[in-house]
């Protein structure tokens, strides 16, 4: 681990998915993206598996964490409850690995997720994001394995929109978090830890292109509004042709403002006091 008050930048302009490519072919590093769901948000309750676009909302995420060519293996890490059963079937179904652990120690169920998979680099997806990019968890994950860091991502520095985050660590990071995150937040956010002690992990931030800007656009799923956003979307969008790069998004949004506006009032919810 890299201790010290590191922070780095890179904006993702500045190099291109090839030099991405070529340093994962020099790093020969084992990646595993986890996705992490559970159908009892308290704002919409299931909405991973609400319809869009002819498909639930988690088949699209898993699509895109799959299509990501810098990933080796996907897990979809849910909770042993009731509610997640059908969650779960259907990540069976994607041909994805499924783990199913605790509902609010979701740290505790990172670990469980890995136990046993071979990979030292973990990214971390959440599956209320069904417009996920695979080019920009490509960036992300390019920008960790050319080293310097124990944390990448592109949510330190925000410039995409909300429903592109992507979190990249190494898996003794990871395990240091599950050690020294005791509290009740430190367990249910995956890696608030890491992201508050600069003192212990090297932190790289990663961010867009200018076109690629707009960081208060929402493009993920929490609320009913959120939802409403979406559906437009995907209905206007080329139904079938998803993943879309969050270019391609942006200026159809730009050049339809209204829709963009349905979600545009949606707070993001605090953790300790805070937006993230």
């Amino acid at each position: 681990m890299l201790f010290g008050k590191i922070f780095l930048r890179f904006t993702s302009g500045e190099n291109d998915l090839r030099s991405m490519g070529k340093a994962f072919e020099m790093s020969q590093r084992k990646t595993i993206l986890v996705v992490q769901a559970r159908c009892t948000s308290e704002r919409l309750p299931r909405k991973v598996m609400l319809p869009l676009g002819g498909r639930r909302v988690i088949e699209h995420v898993l699509t895109s964490v799959k299509s990501a060519h810098l990933v080796d293996t996907v897990i979809l890490a849910t909770t042993g409850n009731a509610a997640d059963d059908d969650l779960a079937r259907v990540g069976a179904a994607m041909g994805v690995r499924v783990c199913r652990g605790s509902e609010h120690d979701v740290l505790g169920r990172f670990l469980l997720a890995i136990d046993g998979v071979e990979g030292d680099v973990i990214i971390r997806n959440t599956a209320d994001e069904p417009l996920l990019d695979p080019t920009v968890i490509d960036l992300v994950i390019g920008q960790f394995l050319k080293g310097g860091c124990d944390y990448a991502s592109n949510m330190i520095e925000r410039t995409w929109p909300r429903g592109m985050d992507t979190e990249v660590f190494s898996r003794q990071a990871l395990e240091t978090s599950d050690r020294l995150g005791t509290t009740p937040e430190h367990r249910e956010h995956v890696t608030i830890f890491m992201r508050t002690h600069p003192e212990l992990f090297a932190l790289k931030s990663v961010t867009s292109r200018p076109e690629e800007c707009w960081p208060d656009l929402r493009l993920c799923i929490d609320t009913s509004e959120d939802y409403r956003m979406l559906q437009r979307l995907f209905e206007c969008l080329a139904p079938g042709r998803f993943p879309v790069p969050v270019g391609v998004m942006i200026d159809w949004l730009k050049a339809h403002p209204e829709v963009a506006a349905i979600n545009m009032g949606v707070q993001q919810k605090p953790v300790f006091g805070r937006q993230f």
